[in-house]
């Protein structure tokens, strides 16, 4: 019986000793076939889902409607939802020459002088073209060129440095240029 124990340990590791890997290392198989790559689209710009802004609107003297002492133009938009009329606020800016962006009321001068300003409802903004002081107009409206932006509350909220009448500090909200845009 011990020699049986012998043999049957001296066979077992000649078995095991016999299993060390040498040799080349076989060809390597074939490839899988790839999948279909999909399309690469443009990267598009950034934006922001809580601040809308409209594109610039010219408005010619034709365009405003004259009552009495003073003159307005009514715009329809859809950035100004009932959220935003509710919650939110809208800014107008007017263009100055130059790319100078104002914020509306924009006065042109002192003690009764010509003024433009807005109110706003859901879809619509009303430019008002008059003199400070209600009087009669001396002027009509020139040709100029207005941009309106929409604020969400919760964008206010989250910018709350941000001074919302400067054009420049929303257009950086906003991620747009600063142009005009024809």
């Amino acid at each position: 019986m011990k020699q049986t124990i012998t043999l049957a340990a001296m066979l077992l590791s000649l078995t095991f000793a016999g299993c060390t890997k040498k040799g080349d290392t076989g060809p390597q198989g074939p490839a899988g076939t790839n999948g279909t790559n999909g399309t690469n689209g443009k990267d598009g710009k950034d934006g922001n889902a809580n601040v809308a802004g409209t594109n610039t609107v010219t408005l010619q003297f034709s365009d405003w409607t004259a009552n009495g002492n003073f003159y307005y133009v009514d715009l329809t938009t859809s950035v100004i939802t009932q959220a935003i009329v509710d919650y939110g606020s809208v800014q107008v800016f007017m263009l100055q020459g130059n790319n100078t962006w104002s914020p509306l009321p924009f006065v042109y001068g002192l003690g009764g002088a010509p003024v433009i300003e807005y109110s706003f409802t859901a879809g619509a903004v009303r430019l008002v073209f008059g003199n400070s002081d209600g009087s009669a107009l001396q002027y009509q409206p020139s040709t100029s060129t207005f941009r309106i932006v929409a604020v969400a509350a919760a964008q206010k909220r989250a910018h709350r440095n941000t001074n919302w009448k400067n054009y420049d500090e929303v257009m950086a909200i906003m991620n747009e240029p600063k142009t005009v845009s024809k």
